[in-house]
Parts: C-alpha cells; structure tokens; sequence
C-alpha cells in the first residue's frame, strides 16, 4: 500500500500555543465600585460570572435537536468582604439597598442619591430614569508579576442581596466577619487594560464604550475622587 503524500504546513499548528503559560492565580485581583469604595477596599473575592447562552430545541419525528439560542444570560457579579468594626463599608450596601427600596419613607432614595451623586458612573443616564441607582464596575485581574493584566467591566450595576452578619460566642478562635453582597447589571465586557475587547486579534477596531471610576483616596476626608473624576471612553477612537 503506497504512502499518503499529504504535505503538512508546519504553521499548522502555530494557533494552538499559548504566548503566555503562566497559570491564572486566583489570588491576584482588584475590585472596583464606585458606590462602594470602601467595600471593594475590603474586598477578598470576586467572580467572573458564568455566561450562558440559550438553547433552541427543533422538532423532528426521531428527537429534539437542539440549536444555538438567540438570548445570553450573565449570572450575579458576587464578591465578599471584611467587616470593619465600625461597619462602614457594610453600611454602604446596606443603604444602597434601602436608597433603592426605600422600605421606611421616599426620603430615604432622596437622601441616598444626594450623598452619592459624586460617585455617580453611569453609562448612559439620559436612557433611563433610576440611573442614579446603578454604578459602573471593574474587576482588575493581575498577572504573575502582580501587574494589571486585563480587566471585567459591569455596566448598570446594583445590589440586591447583602448576606446575614452572625454573632455568636461559643467559638475556639476569633474569625472576623464577612459579608457577602450579590450584584445584578446589564451587561460585561472583559478587555485589556487599554480598554479594547480581549481576543487573539492584533487589530482593535473599537474601544469598550463606558465611563470608569477614576479612583478613591481613603485617605482623604469624604474619600475624595483622585485625579479627574471619570475617565470617559469613546467606542470611536
């Protein structure tokens, strides 16, 4: 039996290599939220949320076969913090919650939005009426070299779950609370540090379009923003 000739190109497998083989390490990240600074301060998990597209199911006379979906659902951005004793960055959900829901009087959404209009990032405030109730958000993921190596913007984001806080004495060591808040946003973007969609592509054609949380200095009275207040991407440039 004669041999196949088949010539194969040694390029062929040049797209399955990998530029980087450092493994990604759950320990290096940076969560910011713009209506939570102090919370994100104390932040010590987060998540890159579960994607899931919908399933169409085409009837035929042996089975169903099922086909790609047209709907994509993003599951809750959650992340975790300690409790400072004060309850400080508690409190920043706990009335962030209220200042949505407004359980006690219509003052207390008034009152919430006045204090906060500084860290207002809202994406787009002109299409929608509670915009004053969503913040934008971004989950910073570092390298092995603890450097900035892409991030995951959330758009229109808002809490509506912050966990139980238990008090109890019968225990052999102290562990200092923490508190768990569940968060529900419009959409996210994972791209690099600049801003572009992350992808094998050498070619950016857009920028993610979104207005970023410029910083927070805990150090200053109020927690004045640093440098500008926003840094405003346009999808155009």
């Amino acid at each position: 039996m004669s041999k196949s000739n088949r010539n194969v190109s040694p390029n062929i497998f040049k797209d399955n290599k990998l530029d980087n083989r450092n493994f990604l390490a759950p320990t290096g990240f940076v969560m910011q939220i713009a209506k939570c600074p102090k919370t994100t301060y104390f932040c010590t998990a987060a998540n890159i949320p579960a994607i899931t597209l919908g399933v169409a199911n085409q009837p035929t006379y042996l089975k169903q076969i099922p086909t790609p979906g047209d709907t994509v659902e993003f599951e809750d951005l959650v992340i975790k913090f300690k409790v400072d004793e004060d309850l400080e960055n508690y409190l920043e959900i706990y009335r962030w919650i209220r200042g949505i829901g407004f359980p006690k009087a219509l003052a207390e959404t008034y009152d919430w939005q006045d204090y906060h209009q500084k860290f207002d990032t809202i994406y787009d405030s002109s299409s929608n009426t509670q915009a004053n109730y969503y913040s934008t958000g971004s989950l910073i993921i570092l390298n092995s070299r603890n450097q900035p190596n892409f991030k995951v913007i959330f758009k229109d984001l808002w809490p509506y779950y912050l966990t139980t806080l238990q008090f109890q004495v019968e225990v052999d060591d102290i562990q200092y609370l923490e508190a768990e808040v569940r968060f529900k946003y419009t959409i996210n973007d994972i791209t690099d540090m600049a801003d572009f969609p992350l992808g094998p592509s050498k070619e950016k054609p857009h920028r993610v379009e979104y207005r970023e949380y410029a910083g927070y200095d805990v150090s200053k009275p109020g927690g004045d923003l640093t440098g500008g207040r926003f840094l405003e991407r346009d999808a155009n440039r």
